[in-house]
């Protein structure tokens, strides 16, 4: 009797521990679902929805960018300015973007609209156009599907390629598996999210199975071993990479050949709009010296957009911008706001009137 009821209390343990993990896991699942603590694109659905009834109410100029964009420009003052000379506006500021979403904005929105804009500006801090592969993985790569981009040609060959040139096998198969998914069955968001939770431990192994089997290189072995022996690689690593800016004319040409710029200049080009880049400034780079070979590279971006027809803005040479204009490292605040955008104002006017923007002679 007793041997029976010790083995009837241990079914019932047996049973009350599977139904507590199967109801913990549960929760953790309905939590990841609903977006507890994760990067769910702020708003980009209702964002893109509105720009595109902008476009379709017909606009002069276009803003493309991120949450630098949306720290830079006061939108009330940029309106207002724009209407009195006869234009309209809009923008499309995106906390996380990088050249691969606003490549399948320009592709999916502004080319498809049957009132294009004339002139499409788009706003960097560095070196964003020209590297494909920035702020394409992880939760933000959702982003790219919220754009159209599940099964977009261009964005597979571009993002492919420049995973095998980094060694982000991981990267890759997480980017193919993501244009497999199945696009049914739920809201976007929510089929996202349940991608994310499904992938996160499988590529966090893959992740780490790749770091510790990949052996260094020669030159990064010398460099170790020998470092009073070794002359130092060129250039400054990017933040959070370990490769430098592309700042050499080879280096700057085969950047460009792989990355979204020549198509975005081409889509510019087959619907009549103008590509416009504004270059804006972290605090620590807007004093004298800078970044190790930003200037340069911004100077061969600046050049290549005006042969191609295209206009360029360094705002980051403003006077008034001083470390009193920044909310942070990097995000401007109203002072920073009022400093830049009524000299942005007079650039586009001017730029949309095809005359050669006064700012642009200021550049060094």
């Amino acid at each position: 009797m007793r041997k029976e009821q010790r083995k009837e209390r241990r079914r019932l343990a047996a049973q009350a521990a599977l139904g507590l993990a199967a109801l913990g896991a549960a929760s953790l699942l309905a939590l990841r679902l609903g977006g507890k603590g994760r990067y769910d694109g702020r708003g980009i659905e209702a964002r893109l929805a509105r720009l595109e009834r902008r476009l379709e109410q017909g606009v002069d100029v276009a803003l493309i960018g991120n949450s630098v964009l949306a720290s830079a420009v006061d939108a009330d003052v940029l309106r207002d300015r724009l209407r009195a000379a006869g234009r309209e506006g809009t923008f499309l500021a995106q906390d996380g973007a990088a050249s691969a979403f606003w490549y399948l904005t320009l592709k999916n929105y502004l080319c498809r609209s049957a009132r294009p804009p004339r002139l499409v500006v788009f706003f960097i801090l560095r070196d964003e156009l020209t590297d494909p592969t920035d702020r394409t993985t992880g939760e933000k790569s959702a982003l790219l599907r919220a754009a159209g981009g599940a099964w977009e040609p261009e964005l597979l060959r571009v993002l492919l390629a420049g995973y095998a040139r980094e060694r982000r096998g991981t990267e890759a198969l997480l980017l193919v598996l993501r244009a497999l998914w199945p696009p049914y069955a739920c809201k976007p968001a929510l089929r996202d999210r349940l991608f994310e939770t499904l992938t996160e431990w499988p590529a966090a192994q893959l992740r780490r199975w790749e770091r510790w089997r990949t052996l260094p290189t020669y030159a990064q072995a010398r460099r170790a071993l020998f470092p009073r022996w070794t002359p130092p690689a060129g250039g400054e690593p990017r933040d959070g990479a370990s490769r430098p800016l592309p700042c050499g004319e080879a280096a700057f040409a085969a950047a460009v050949e792989r990355s979204f710029l020549p198509a975005i200049e081409r889509l510019c080009a087959e619907r009549g709009m103008r590509c416009g880049v504004v270059r804006l400034s972290r605090r620590r780079d807007a004093g004298a010296g800078g970044e190790q070979g930003l200037e340069p590279y911004m100077q061969r971006l600046a050049a290549r957009l005006r042969e191609r027809g295209g206009c360029f803005l360094d705002l980051s040479a403003v006077e008034e911008l001083d470390e009193t204009c920044y909310a942070d490292g990097i995000h401007l605040n109203e002072r920073g706001r009022a400093a830049v955008t009524p000299r942005l104002a007079t650039w586009i006017i001017e730029a949309l009137s095809e005359r050669p923007p006064a700012a642009e002679q200021e550049q060094p």
